[in-house]
């Protein structure tokens, strides 16, 4: 990617600064930087240590438990951004994935990319993506939750299909 413009931005924790949002939009701007809006994640960072810990221990049950868990809340993730973009914007719009480089994210990736592959995935850079007009607003959250809050749309929780894993206490 010699050449390319990476002068993006992703705003930590997806908070783009509250009461100083305007001022930290007019520094970026200014010195030629994009805002890199997100629509989805899976959470995935919440794996990270407890993976990290399970390897050392070679727990493969609980690698495998995480595994499960962590692949029915991106099946469940998928089709909620699915309706949410639907509800917010009446089509799904090009969506801008966050995930976080880590042991986790690598060893996940595949199975990821796969069920992201059987639900439809077209892959487009983010500069595409974020030409679409429902990335016009930058601010806190997701897009689709950030545009949904405007829009005075209630979106629906997520609903865990079981009681979670308690990664903090796993390979202890």
């Amino acid at each position: 990617m010699a050449g390319a413009d990476w002068r993006y931005l992703r705003f930590p924790f997806l908070s783009a600064g509250g009461e100083r949002q305007p001022a930290a939009l007019e520094y970026l701007y200014g010195r030629g930087y994009q805002v890199a809006d997100v629509s989805f994640s899976f959470s995935d960072w919440v794996y990270t240590d407890a993976y990290a810990r399970c390897v050392a221990q070679e727990d493969a049950a609980a690698i495998q438990a995480m595994k499960t868990e962590y692949l029915a809340g991106v099946d469940s993730a998928i089709v909620r951004m699915k309706e949410d973009s639907q509800r917010v914007f009446g089509r799904v719009i090009p969506q801008v994935l966050l995930t976080h480089l880590g042991g986790w994210s690598a060893v996940t990736l595949p199975d990821v990319m796969a069920r992201l592959n059987a639900a439809g995935a077209r892959y487009v850079t983010l500069k595409e993506a974020q030409t679409d007009p429902a990335y016009a607003v930058p601010g806190d959250g997701s897009v689709i939750s950030r545009i949904a809050n405007l829009k005075g749309i209630k979106l629906p929780s997520a609903k865990p299909a079981a009681p979670p894993l308690d990664v903090g206490k796993l390979c202890r």
